[in-house]
Formats: C-alpha cells, structure tokens, sequence
C-alpha cells in the first residue's frame, strides 16, 4: 500500500535546502535505508581533503527518519541518524579522551547550531593502522567514526544539518568556527 508522503515530513526536508552547509562539505540526495520508519529521506556529506595533509577528508551521511505514529524511543516523530567516519591525525586516536572529545563536538555543534534535540546516543570508534614488511614505505593512518541518532526537537532541520556539516569538517582537520567558513548549499533535490 503506498502511503501519501506527509506534508510535515515533506516541508522539514525542505528546510535542509537552506542549510549553511560548511564551505568544505558538498551535499548530494542519496538513497535511504529502507524499513526503519515509514518514510525516511538521506543526504551524503563530503568534505574535501587538506592539500598540506594527504589522505585527508571525510565522508557521512544524515539520514531523516519520519513516523507519523510516533515510535517509543524517539519521543517525537522525526528521528536523525548520522555517520561520519574521517581520516584524523594519528596522535588524536591515541589520545584517551579522543571518543569523548569527538562526542562533545556533535552534541558542541548542534548547540551552538541552535539545534534544539534530545535524546541523543551513539557511538565513536577510532583505528589505527601501522604497516610492516614490505608495506612499511606506507605511513601510518588513523580513522574516526562517529555515529549518532537524536530526536529534533523542532521541523527545521537546517540547523541540524548545517552543525553535521562543520562536525565532518573538524573531523577532516579543518579549523571550524560557527560563524566562519559557511557558505549556502546550491542545489539539493530532496523531494
């Protein structure tokens, strides 16, 4: 049975066309997973790499999901799922409070966003890799992940999408101010 999209669901992804997506991050509609609520919409984000750092940038995605029915754990009716994974400098996923520090900067981002939310959770996952033998002439690398779900507590995404936006640019490395280094998403067809 095909359900009629929303207008709520409708005119919330509308709002991310008004995002202040971070300068070094382009946006693009993707596919979104399917059977996590009745509708659901996605964005990928990627951020470019540093020319002074090879193997630099990031990727992630922001996906929405919509429930009209209100699921339990979301205590609302939109619930936003992110995943953003960087190559970061070695010496941060050595540091012990790396995880911490990388959660403090999404919840840091949707804040000073004017994000409203709650119930946030999530996860932040770092590896290290180091080469042997033959592969030693490779130089060490060093990823970040971090994923996270929360409920939004307003339909204006824009600000939840424009602090997702500067999280992937901190974690590729660049310097991130909130009022600094934004500029407009040109042009994202969401529905």
């Amino acid at each position: 049975m095909n359900q009629k999209t929303p207008a709520e669901f409708t005119d919330a992804l509308l709002t991310l066309r008004e995002a202040p997506y971070d300068s070094h991050v382009t946006v693009s509609e993707i596919s979104a997973p399917q059977g996590i609520a009745p509708f659901a919409a996605a964005i990928r984000m990627d951020c470019e790499s540093l020319e002074t750092i090879p193997h630099s940038g990031g990727s992630g995605r922001l996906v929405i999901l919509y429930d009209p029915q209100e699921q339990p754990g979301w205590q609302g009716r939109f619930r936003l799922v992110t995943m953003l994974g960087a190559h970061v400098d070695v010496d941060l996923v050595t540091e012990p409070l790396a995880d911490q520090v990388c959660w403090s900067w999404f919840t840091d981002f949707l804040t000073q966003a004017d994000a409203s939310f709650f119930q946030a959770a999530g996860s932040v996952s770092r590896s290290h890799s180091a080469s042997f033998g033959e592969l030693k002439k490779r130089s060490e690398s060093a990823e970040m992940e971090l994923r996270a779900s929360w409920t939004p507590l307003e339909n204006n995404l824009a600000p939840h999408a424009a602090a997702i936006s500067r999280l992937l640019a901190m974690m590729s490395g660049y310097s991130v101010e909130v009022s600094a280094g934004i500029s407009r998403l040109g042009q994202v067809k969401l529905v």
